[in-house]
């Protein structure tokens, strides 16, 4: 999981109660710096920065700061190391949760563009561009036309050799003349191309993306056949990266992490 790596700085929390209401996005005041020391499966060695580490025996959560939200996973703590550097294991109940700002994940990319200014259904005007950021709910375009927020748009590109054309309105005009855009009634197919153009661009930029985490001998198995396989593209539009559920519902988010107390969830 790439959230969960070797080095990764975490924060150990023992309380297990929900706390997170909407638009909720800090560390519980609780919760202590430590460092994940590695992932074996569900089995994590934590080493804390300071104090003593939770009683074997008893829950908790483990977070991690993410740039677009907070990472959280349920743990049960097990033996701690008597050697007196603040060691001790724990096991993940299930791979976790995000809670995200944005409803869909958004990458940086490079997508030449064709866009039309609607007025009326019928287009006043056209310029071509470039995308540089892109989800399967929007994207952010370069523009040197006056373009203003709420004009209606349909946007042109290719995916995979194949045109798309999306209705689009402008959300946001931002000072460094790049424009925030929504995409409007996407069809169910439309929408799993784009889907797949986000998950590869991701891969290409992570290569810990891709990773499933396994009840097996390796711990971490990588699925090699994940760029064609369906059912991975189902999850990842769903807005999920790799086994961890994304949600920018924060009940959802909430029943994943707290809910699980009790229910150890199958990974």
């Amino acid at each position: 999981m790439s959230l969960l790596r070797d080095g990764t700085r975490i924060f150990v929390d023992t309380s297990t109660s929900s706390r997170y209401g909407e638009a909720a996005f800090v560390l519980p005041a609780t919760a202590r710096a430590a460092t994940l020391m590695y992932l074996a499966g569900r089995s994590a060695r934590i080493i804390m920065d300071g104090g003593q580490p939770p009683l074997a025996g008893t829950n908790g959560v483990i977070y991690r700061r993410i740039k677009f939200g907070l990472f959280a996973a349920p743990v049960t703590f097990s033996a701690a190391d008597v050697s007196g550097y603040r060691a001790f294991e724990a096991v993940l109940l299930n791979p976790g949760a995000v809670l995200q700002r944005r409803e869909y994940v958004r990458v940086p990319t490079v997508l030449g563009i064709s866009v039309f200014a609607m007025e009326a259904g019928k287009a006043r005007s056209n310029f071509t561009t470039v995308a540089i950021d892109i989800s399967q709910g929007g994207m952010r375009i370069r523009s040197r036309e006056n373009v203003k927020v709420g004009q209606q748009l349909k946007i042109s590109f290719l995916i995979d050799g194949s045109a798309v054309g999306l209705n689009s309105v402008v959300k946001s005009n931002f000072p460094d003349g790049t424009l925030g855009v929504e995409f409007v009634d996407v069809p169910p197919n439309v929408a799993k191309s784009i889907c797949r153009l986000v998950y590869k661009t991701q891969v290409s930029q992570n290569p810990n993306l891709g990773r499933d985490l396994k009840n097996s001998k390796q711990g971490v198995e990588i699925c090699q056949d994940l760029t064609d396989a369906d059912d991975y593209w189902d999850i990842f539009s769903e807005g999920t990266l790799e086994s961890i559920a994304v949600s920018t519902d924060y009940n959802e988010f909430n029943k994943i992490v707290f809910g699980s107390f009790g229910t150890a969830f199958s990974m």
